[in-house]
């Protein structure tokens, strides 16, 4: 599960999942191609974008990193989860209060149970 948040539309975000990412690559890759129809570098860099996601020859990472070309920041909630954790641990060895982080936890594996 990943969460998407526009760095230029008011922060707006979207929970998806990594297919539903995939699909909104490609929905910013036409939005570009309509943009740039006149620009034949862009038009092609875009249409072999297009074709390797077609092909399922882009990472995960790959496709991150293109959403970032967009003004998109993509957490992989699984992962944000993870450091979390690790967090966590660093704080209860040092007794240190965790409540917050251990509801934070909680409620990003909520959301990835449920999605």
């Amino acid at each position: 599960m990943y969460l998407i948040v526009s760095m230029i539309d008011n922060w707006c975000s979207y929970l998806k999942t990594e297919k539903e990412v995939k699909r909104f690559l490609v929905d910013e890759l036409g939005d570009d191609i309509e943009r740039n129809v006149h620009e034949y570098d862009i038009v092609m860099e875009d249409t072999g974008l297009l074709m390797k996601l077609a092909y399922d020859k882009l990472s995960m990472k790959e496709i991150i990193k293109e959403l970032e070309t967009y003004q998109y920041k993509v957490i992989d909630l699984l992962e944000l989860q993870r450091d979390l954790e690790d967090v966590k641990r660093y704080f209860i060895d040092n007794n240190k209060y965790v409540g917050n982080i251990c509801e934070t936890i909680d409620e990003i594996e909520e959301v990835i149970k449920c999605n």
